[in-house]
């Protein structure tokens, strides 16, 4: 008996590199597009496939003609999924391509690199965007590192950390300033680091305090504002890769955390 072949799970890929683009002043990025084409996509006609190039120019236009350019990247990365799922992508075919009719969702990963807008940290923004029937729903992360950074834990030690922030579905929508800053939090964690008050402490201890202390304490930040990240995060990823060498070992370790955020109402005592 022949073994039944199940549809293919499809998805295409393409890339910006080292592209320059004046945004928040002068920056370079990359960029990863990923389409998660619909299943049977083909089938019954083969030019349901979109050429990615009409796709990449919408994005690039897109991209130039900017109206805001103080916006975070993460509200310019959702507006632009947004505009690649609702709107009709011209094409030198004659057609126009309706990208939310052939995926199921386009995932758009922009990194920053380190220099850009004066700031000497590397960072990215993905953005996922799902078609449900008129409307576009939203998965949204934030993450920089800390590339080569020197701390005196366990002795001296170098690390390279990064920082995911799994956003809360729904942010901006009535308020584009609940996107948080990332510089405030950036600092903070410094700060946590360079005051930590157990030295010995293992890496996951250190860790995992610093996961909960962000989620718990109100971050400062020099905008008269303070940040409570627990208000507007899912999640945040806290990956430490500690140097061979540090601590005057020669192995390469690392201590990853994952900290989620309940917003569930607890039940009532109350009878009823």
């Amino acid at each position: 008996m022949a073994a039944q072949i199940n549809t293919p799970e499809e998805n295409f890929s393409f890339q910006l590199e080292d592209y320059e683009v004046e945004h928040q002043g002068q920056a370079v990025i990359d960029m990863q597009v990923d389409l998660d084409l619909k299943e049977g996509i083909g089938e019954d006609n083969p030019f349901e496939y979109p050429d990615f190039t009409p796709i990449r120019d919408f994005i690039t236009d897109f991209l130039v003609n900017y109206p805001n350019e103080t916006d975070f990247w993460e509200i310019l990365n959702k507006n632009l999924v947004t505009s690649l799922l609702t709107e009709p992508i011209p094409t030198p075919f004659g057609v126009e391509y309706n990208l939310d009719e052939v995926l199921d969702s386009i995932t758009v990963d922009i990194d920053i690199e380190s220099g850009s807008s004066g700031i000497d940290t590397p960072r990215s923004s993905m953005a996922v965007g799902t078609p449900e029937g008129e409307e576009v729903v939203l998965d949204e992360t934030f993450s920089f590192e800390l590339v080569d950074y020197e701390i005196e834990h366990q002795g001296q030690a170098v690390i390279d950390m990064q920082v995911d922030l799994d956003l809360k579905e729904g942010i901006g929508e009535d308020n584009p300033f609940e996107y948080p800053d990332f510089t405030p939090i950036r600092d903070f964690i410094t700060d946590f680091l360079v005051n930590y008050p157990n030295e010995t402490d293992f890496w996951e201890i250190l860790n995992k305090n610093l996961a909960e202390t962000l989620l718990t304490e109100s971050i400062p930040t020099p905008f008269g504002v303070e940040y409570n990240l627990d208000e507007v995060l899912d999640a945040i990823t806290i990956d430490i890769d500690v140097q061979p060498g540090s601590s005057g070992i020669d192995t390469p370790r690392s201590s990853k955390i994952t900290q989620t955020v309940d917003r569930s109402e607890p039940l009532s005592d109350e009878p009823l």
